[in-house]
């Protein structure tokens, strides 16, 4: 499989020859062209620039217990409420360099006053007679700092034809909002409560080539936690562009995973913005929980004596009682599905809407998620089952059942100049549990604003948007830009 992708996307590279350089990265140098009519001499002047730029944020958050907000236990037991602080801030640095060649960062440092708890997961080996278990184990650790860079790469390319960035960088992997069923290219996802935040990025070569504004190959080589060149992520896209639609087509594959393919495309249907994307595998990477009930039946032979009396003797009986008792074991394991096909696809629109005379004041974006490798049932109803998942590191908001459905609205101008308002809602069709979040936006001036946000946790207990036992939060964040 990997032999074949290198092979197309060497083919690829070799063949195209008509390319747009203005689509690119945007122009890293400016030259000013002078005519010399007896000479006949250009002279180029070349400007290169170093950049620092970036954003702090501070956040200030309060978790409010079900039952602590439904009345149902005294207002000053604020045991099961969460108190979360944050400051966070963004390092970007740009450098530009002659030719197109420039490099590009962003460094990321948290601060939590009051501490945050990470997870960490490691497995054991056990010999049980002739069987060797696997275990794993999980312990918490609680930091207060974190420093890590998002992205860190450089971009070169070889004689305005072929684009090539290598290191930590996020790429955009598809044409989906929220669900990006094609990408394992990306392995950080969107927050729902928190979309805008900078995405963490993953190690590796990507190479660009295109041609016009009507094609684009894509090839990427990841390398995170990889040992050896053979285990080495490689994954290509072609796409085309045919006027207000395109296409692509794309394919990911690693050692010891199962290939997966891609198809999305978007297009302007009616004034509305349409997108679709699938990613289809023979077979499935993720794990599922299975569980499987054992019933023990322990049998005691206890000896038991008697005396009988015949006439005038006196006789010692022997003998045995037979005691039974049963009991039901539960136990858990990962598995992988195998022999069909696994499907994962998500169809959205935005639409924009003019009102009050000002042109997309308000716009709607509306998606539907479905992954076939989800679980059809309410997995998290039983603890067992829940904690099983979550400690071996098998859950992923919005991405646990089979379907899916998220609207997100916009609407700018709310009253005033500065002010402006958002709606987001996700549900989970499975369970048919739910998270909704309604925002306020207020900018005085070009690089501050303030956002405060309310989210509400519905649907039954013991479902994905309710385990984490909240039934609403409030959070506000102060960010300012420089």
């Amino acid at each position: 499989m990997k032999l074949l992708l290198f092979f197309i996307f060497s083919a690829g590279i070799l063949f195209m020859q008509e390319i747009d350089e203005n689509a690119l990265f945007g122009t890293a140098e400016t030259i000013t062209v002078y005519t010399n009519q007896k000479t006949n001499v250009l002279i180029e002047a070349i400007k290169e620039a170093v950049s620092f730029s970036g954003s702090v944020r501070t956040k200030a958050g309060y978790g409010m217990d079900r039952h602590w907000a439904e009345g149902k236990k005294s207002r000053s037991d604020l045991t099961n409420n969460e108190l979360d602080l944050s400051i966070e801030g963004n390092l970007l640095f740009d450098i530009r360099l002659a030719k197109g060649i420039k490099s590009f960062a962003n460094l990321g440092v948290w601060y939590y006053p009051l501490g945050r708890n990470d997870q960490h997961l490691f497995t054991t080996l056990t010999v049980q007679g002739t069987n060797l278990v696997t275990n794993t184990l999980q312990y918490f650790e609680t930091n207060i700092m974190y420093i890590s860079f998002r992205e860190f790469f450089i971009d070169a390319n070889i004689a305005r034809a072929v684009y090539l960035r290598l290191g930590k960088q996020v790429l955009k992997w598809g044409k989906g909002y929220f669900w990006n069923p094609s990408d394992l290219v990306n392995t950080d996802r969107k927050d729902f409560l928190d979309q805008s935040d900078y995405l963490n990025g993953n190690y590796g070569l990507k190479v660009h080539v295109p041609v016009k504004t009507v094609f684009n190959f894509y090839a990427w080589s990841g390398a995170d936690n990889v040992r050896n060149l053979d285990e080495l992520s490689i994954a290509g896209k072609a796409e085309w562009v045919m006027g207000r639609t395109e296409v692509s087509v794309s394919a990911w594959a690693k050692k010891h995973f199962l290939p997966v393919y891609g198809f999305d495309f978007s297009t302007r249907i009616l004034g509305a913005d349409v997108w679709g994307e699938l990613g289809i595998s023979y077979g499935a990477n993720d794990y599922r929980m299975r569980s499987e009930q054992q019933y023990y039946i322990k049998t005691n032979f206890v000896e038991t004596n008697a005396i009988v009396i015949a006439g005038t003797n006196a006789v010692i009986v022997s003998g045995f009682v037979i005691e039974t008792n049963s009991s039901v074991k539960t136990n858990y394991s990962l598995f992988h599905i195998r022999n069909r096909w696994i499907p994962r696809a998500s169809i959205g629109l935005t639409k924009t809407f003019r009102v009050g005379g000002i042109k997309d004041r308000l716009s709607f974006t509306g998606e539907l998620f479905y992954n076939d490798g989800g679980y059809r049932h309410n997995v998290f109803k039983d603890q067992a089952t829940r904690d099983y998942i979550i400690s071996r590191g098998q859950y992923s908001p919005g991405r646990l059942s089979q379907w899916y459905a998220a609207g997100f609205m916009y609407f700018s101008k709310l009253g005033v100049q500065d002010l402006d308002s958002s709606l987001n809602y996700i549900i989970n069709l499975t369970d048919k549990s739910s998270m909704a979040s309604w925002s306020l936006l207020y900018k005085p001036v070009f690089n501050f604003d303030l956002t405060m946000t309310l989210a509400a946790f519905t649907g039954h207990l013991n479902t994905e948007y309710t385990t984490g036992g909240n039934l609403l939060s409030a959070e506000i964040i102060a960010r300012l830009l420089f």
